[in-house]
Order: structure tokens, then sequence, then C-alpha cells
């Protein structure tokens, strides 16, 4: 027997048993690079968008309707009021361009694929004009990256703005500078309460409650792991949503504050992750057992933090949904492992899976390309007279290198027709958030860089084992395939 042999189990239930062990496609954990459970000491977690997750079309209209007010008090005129969120009209992933007032999708290597000023499609020929022969440098000030769910609504006011900026008759206004005023209304209606004080009054209608949390966050203390709550809310918001999803919910757990061994708020991500600062006692409302009480803070950064966890560097996990602020900055300056909270992966997965004929029938037309291509090639080599015989089987050659190269065009216009159709099904404007036609997106190299596990939720850790070895695939080369 080698080691390659199966287990001696029945045939029958084997399959039992791997047909039980199936975890859905849009709860499982992906792994970018390998993560031992074991060796982690602390588990740390954002809040909104990651223990807390929101019904994203209420969320997202509440924030543009209360940015776009914060904009007529600013001066604008009343007829901006009547712009309306529009859902389908941005992705997480996208790249602002505020010096043109453009919004780009790209791929892994920053080519623009897709791209628009304004609500309007700018045409093929103007973006490649604009963004081929130059490379989109992100680190410019010049763009701006939407990695959050936070951004959405900030980017359909902004783009929608633009296209008003554009047909209004009032002074020209720089798009950088529209990009700043919109920034810092969406900033000034998270910042006095206009769109958390709409939330706290009908949490039922925002908040999305998990009932597999309680039991998550239980079993990875359980399992020797500790755990702390980093977030930038203040202190009344962060104990209502987290009274919310977590009072009373398990006998064991009757406060929300008894599931963390360390809570800060206030944190002020990514500063936090180069602060040397010590946090501050913060008083949280509804918090009054003293020992509750000592482990809540405000403020400081990520030494003081790790002091009182008694670990860091790669013995600590953090969770987030931030690409910039929670995970990389967490994982370049302290070399924390990540884990990247996606709510949009469960769509995602779900309309490829419904997609699954159309997909089929893709990977059987990329193989038939890639095969009709080889025998182009063949046929090349003919019509350049290697192992040709006479002008015959050159022009024999010929006559069938054509008939290939017209199999080739219908085949990639049907490939484009049904990737294209498939596409529309995720977003009409932007198609799927991690892929840009056969590349990944931008974003998903992002996410593939900086995360060494994503998920769509915290509840999905539930559903394996607590000291789980999270195993990546191998790396591979096209020639390795």
């Amino acid at each position: 027997m080698t080691s390659l042999d199966p287990p001696s189990i029945p045939p029958v239930e084997w399959e039992r048993l791997l047909q039980a062990a199936e975890i859905p496609p849009e709860n499982q954990i992906y792994v970018n690079r390998n993560l031992r459970m074991s060796g982690i000491g602390a588990i740390g977690f954002d809040m909104d968008h990651t223990l807390a997750t929101y019904d994203p079309i209420p969320f997202e209209e509440l924030a543009f309707d209360e940015a776009r007010k914060k904009l007529i008090q600013a001066g604008y005129p009343e007829d901006v009021g009547s712009l309306q969120y529009r859902p389908d009209s941005v992705i997480r992933g996208l790249v602002v361009d505020r010096r043109r007032g453009n919004i780009l999708k790209m791929d892994q290597h920053r080519y623009v694929a897709t791209a628009m000023h304004g609500v309007e499609s700018l045409p093929d020929a103007v973006r490649k004009e604009i963004y081929q022969n130059q490379p989109v440098r992100l680190s410019s000030s010049d763009f701006v990256s939407i990695d959050t769910p936070f951004s959405l609504p900030e980017i359909d006011l902004y783009a929608q703005m633009v296209t008003w900026l554009d047909r209004s008759a009032r002074p020209p206004k720089s798009y950088r500078k529209l990009h700043v005023e919109v920034r810092a209304a969406m900033d000034a209606a998270h910042a006095d309460g206009s769109i958390k004080g709409r939330i706290a009054g009908d949490l039922d209608r925002y908040l999305k409650l998990d009932p597999d949390l309680p039991s998550t966050l239980k079993r990875m203390r359980e399992a020797g792991h500790r755990l702390f709550l980093l977030t930038n809310s203040e202190e009344p918001y962060t104990s209502l949503i987290m009274d919310r999803l977590l009072n009373g919910r398990l006998p064991a757990y009757p406060r929300w504050t008894e599931y963390f061994d360390l809570i800060v708020v206030r944190a002020r991500k990514p500063d936090f992750f180069r602060n040397r600062g010590e946090s501050r006692s913060a008083m949280l409302p509804g918090v009054v057992d003293p020992k509750e009480a000592r482990k809540c803070r405000m403020g400081g950064g990520v030494w003081d933090l790790e002091r009182r966890l008694g670990c860091g560097g790669d013995r600590i996990l953090y969770v987030g949904d931030h690409t910039y602020g929670d995970i990389l900055k967490s994982k370049r300056v302290r070399l924390w492992r990540t884990a990247l909270a996606l709510t949009e992966l469960e769509r995602e997965i779900r309309i490829t899976r419904e997609d699954c004929a159309a997909q089929r029938l893709l990977r059987e037309q990329y193989s038939r390309l890639r095969a009709i291509r080889r025998v182009e090639d063949h046929l090349a080599r003919l019509d350049l007279g290697e192992g040709a015989d006479s002008g015959a089987d050159l022009g024999e050659a010929s006559r069938r290198g054509e008939a290939v190269r017209r199999e080739i065009l219908q085949l990639e216009r049907g490939l484009a027709e049904v990737e294209a159709a498939c596409e529309r099904r995720h977003n009409p404007l932007w198609g799927p958030m991690m892929r840009t036609g056969r590349e990944l997106s931008h974003f998903a190299a992002q996410v593939r860089e900086f995360a060494c596990i994503y998920t769509s939720r915290v509840s999905n850790f539930g559903r394996y084992p607590p000291e789980k070895y999270y195993q990546s695939e191998p790396e591979r080369l096209p020639h390795d395939l």
C-alpha cells in the first residue's frame, strides 16, 4: 500500500462522508497563503461590514441621501436634491480618476477595460487614447480606489455630480475639487450622526443579523484564541450595534463585551497601525461591570494593543472589510495575518453557479479555440515551406489556413457574446467584481496579494475546525498545465 492509496472506507460510505463534508461555495473560506490557526494567539475584528453586515440598498441609499443634503447645505443648488442613488452604478474595486471625472475598471495589469465619465460610458477610442499610452499610477493623488462598501454611495454621487457639473451653467469647477467636496459631504454625514442616527433609530431596516455569529465567536474563544474588537466607530454606536448582534444570544455570554478580551473604539485606522500612542479608557454605554469596563479602550496604537493582548506579529489574525485600511496596513506594518470579509462574494458566486451551463460552454469553446490555434500554427509552418514537398502542398496549406482563421474569428465572436452576457448578469455596467473579461480584476489582484484568506462573512469560520490549517492551492505557471 502506498501513501496515495485511498483509505479503507466502503465506497458508499466514502461518498456519503464527502457529501456531508461539502460546504456551499458561498460559505467557504478561500486561501491565498497557508494559515495555521493553531499558531494564532489572537483574532481581531472590524465592526462595520465585518461583524455587522448591513442591508446594502437601504444603507447605501441612506448614505447617498445624507451626503447629498450636505452638498446643498454647503451651497450647491436645490436641483441637486433630485439626484437618486443607482444601486447598479458602482461596484467595489473601481478606481476614480478625479482629474478627468472618470470612473475606471482595471484588470490585474492595470489595463483600463471599462470607463465612465460621470454617468456616461466613455467611448472605446477615447478610453484607449487616455489610458493605453500611459500607465495608471495609483500612487498619484489623481486616483482614488473604491475598496470598501462605505465608498459605493459616495462614488455614485460623485459620478452624478460630474454629469450635473458638465451640464450646468455654473462657473467651471475642477473634477478634483468636486471629488473633495463630495467626500467631505459624505465624511460629515458619517461624523455628525446624520447616517448613524438614522440607522440607530431603525436597526431592523438597516442591520442584518447573522444567527451563526455568536456561536462562531464562542468556538474561537473556547479554542484558546483571544478575541478583540478594533473599530473606528464611537462608543455609543459601537455599543448599540454590538448589543443588537450579540446580547442575550447565548446563555454563557449575556453581554456582548464578554466575547472579547479587548475592545478598541475610535481607532482611527489606518493611522492606528503606525501610532505608538497608548489608548485611554472608554466608557461604553451599558457597561457597568468593572471587569468588563477595564477592557474597553479608545484610540491609541498598534504597539499598545499588542502589549495588552500579549502577542503580536504573525500570531494575530485580523478580519476586516477594507482592503487598505484593515488588510494592507495591518499586514505590511505589523505582519499580522489577514482575512478579508467580502459580503458581495456570496452574490458573485451564486450568479456564477447559476450560469454553470454558460460557463461550461465557455470552457469547451476555449479548449476548442486553443486546439484550432495549434492547427493554425501547424499550417503556418507548412505555408513557410516546412515539411512541404511541392507548390501544390503550399497552396493547400494556405487554403486550409484561411479556413482555420475564419473559424477562429467566428469562435472568438461567439465567446465574446457569451462572456458579455455572463458579465451583465453580475452588473450591467461593470460586470463581476473579481474579473475583468478573461483577466482577474485589479481588485481581485489586491485581494490575492494582501489577504491571507477571504470569505463572505465571519460566521463562515464556524463551518471549519477552530484549529484548521488553511492551505492554498499550489502556485502554477502556464507551462505547469
